[in-house]
């Protein structure tokens, strides 16, 4: 309800705003538990339990753990932990796949991962046994990083400037701008004939987690919340991804975001 807040990991949190527009995980494990406790998406898991253990995800809520096909559910945890001041070769590995990956595309070599990362290849292959792990483990963070920030910013400028389904251009706009825009890496992902099995799963449950936080904004602003108009919503912001990264025209990612906006504010009917 309008009003209450939590507070975890130093940050203050609206749980209405954060409930109708059902946020991603936003830092940490605990942290995770503890708004998902306080928003009752989750049981509360016993300190014995082997999701607490082993880093596995105890929710329930996609949004909140989404369960990817791999060996265990994907939350924010999985990153390899290690000092800020030495990360691990894990660590180095994903960031620099991370980077290489979307600036290039998957077909990168692994030589040159291993290269640019500077660790042995022995340690390449005990984080990553295979150039499809690595693959998966890239999209699971752009993932988490992306919709981290686009929930986050939508909420912000929703915040800022009212309800609207024109945020989502506004946000949009903005990633649209930077200097390291490269598109969408999952729709980047579906081009490439060659992904992995497990890697297309990764890009269709992104696509879902999106769907469905999209729902929930619908109601958050006073729509209607129904899959017809949330299909309209996702073919609107997903085609203005697409259009932004068209280089046939300096302005075509601006043009982009404006387009959207159009579009967006034609449905921005409450019912």
């Amino acid at each position: 309800m309008p009003g209450r807040h939590i507070h975890t990991a130093g940050e203050r949190i609206d749980v209405e705003r954060f409930r109708v527009f059902a946020i991603h995980p936003i830092a940490h494990a605990s942290q995770q538990r503890e708004i998902a406790q306080a928003l009752r998406f989750v049981r509360a898991p016993h300190p014995g339990d082997a999701s607490t253990r082993t880093g596995g995800c105890p929710a329930t809520n996609p949004l909140v753990c989404l369960e990817l096909p791999v060996d265990r559910p994907v939350c924010h945890t999985d990153a390899v932990a290690s000092s800020p001041a030495r990360p691990s070769p894990a660590v180095r590995i994903l960031d620099t796949a991370n980077r290489l990956f979307y600036d290039e595309g998957f077909r990168v070599g692994i030589d040159r991962v291993i290269s640019e990362s500077k660790v042995a290849k022995a340690s390449f292959y005990r984080a990553y046994p295979s150039k499809d792990d690595l693959i998966v483990a890239v999209l699971r963070r752009r993932h988490e990083e992306w919709t981290r920030w686009f929930v986050r910013r939508v909420d912000a400028l929703t915040t800022e400037r009212g309800r609207s389904l024109v945020r989502l251009a506004d946000a949009l706009g903005e990633w649209f701008a930077r200097d390291d825009f490269r598109g969408s890496p999952f729709t980047n992902a579906m081009a490439d004939a060659s992904l992995p099995r497990t890697a297309v799963e990764v890009v269709h449950r992104h696509d879902e987690a999106l769907r469905r936080a999209l729902l929930a904004y619908l109601e958050h602003v006073g729509l209607e919340a129904s899959d017809e108009v949330a299909d309209q919503v996702s073919l609107i912001v997903e085609g203005a991804i697409v259009r932004a990264q068209r280089a046939d025209r300096p302005d075509a990612a601006a043009a982009a975001a404006r387009a959207a906006a159009s579009l967006l504010a034609r449905l921005d009917r409450p019912v």
